[in-house]
């Protein structure tokens, strides 16, 4: 399979055929993390990236067509998923800064002195949790949105919803357990 040329593997993968789909992954999978990771700067959302285009692939495979070079496609198509990634994170943090601009104001206005330093607190554990965690987390408890919403919202994957928001909790039970 090796020695197939791009158009004729895309047939392949056309007709369902898993052997070219691996192929394909075998071939193209190392340069597409490569990309992904320059551009999004983390190994796992690189990962969760390159996965999710190869999903995206194989879902789509009748309605692929390309000219000349597979390689082509799947980095344009990995620098489109990561533009999105990182456009959608950018106005995350822009809503998350407006959220923890609106609670200080509410907090430093209208609750007791120990209450702010709780506040103080919760918000600094907050902050030692990733963006891409952060932003999860407070879809799934402060919005009360579903973990397929979440996932949609931010262009990731169900799974990589769940594992973010897992790892936020973790997080902040490591840095607020010796609250009383």
């Amino acid at each position: 399979m090796q020695s197939t040329n791009d158009i004729e593997l895309l047939q392949l993968i056309k007709s369902a055929d898993e052997s070219a789909f691996v192929e394909l992954h075998d071939r193209y999978h190392r340069v597409m993390f490569l990309e992904a990771r320059n551009r999004l700067e983390s190994e796992d959302e690189a990962k969760d990236a390159v996965q999710e285009i190869f999903m995206w692939v194989w879902e789509k495979r009748h309605k692929i067509n390309i000219q000349h070079s597979f390689r082509a496609y799947l980095l344009q198509a990995i620098r489109f998923h990561c533009s999105k990634r990182i456009q959608a994170e950018s106005s995350l943090r822009k809503k998350q800064k407006r959220y923890s601009e609106g609670m200080m104001e509410i907090f430093t206005s209208s609750l007791p002195v120990e209450n702010k330093e709780l506040n103080q607190q919760i918000r600094a554990a907050m902050e030692k949790v990733s963006p891409a965690r952060r932003a999860a987390f407070k879809k799934v408890y402060l919005d009360g949105k579903s973990l397929k919403e979440v996932a949609e919202e931010l262009g990731i994957s169900i799974y990589t919803a769940k594992n973010n928001i897992i790892n936020a909790v973790k997080t902040l039970r490591e840095n607020l357990k010796n609250l009383h």
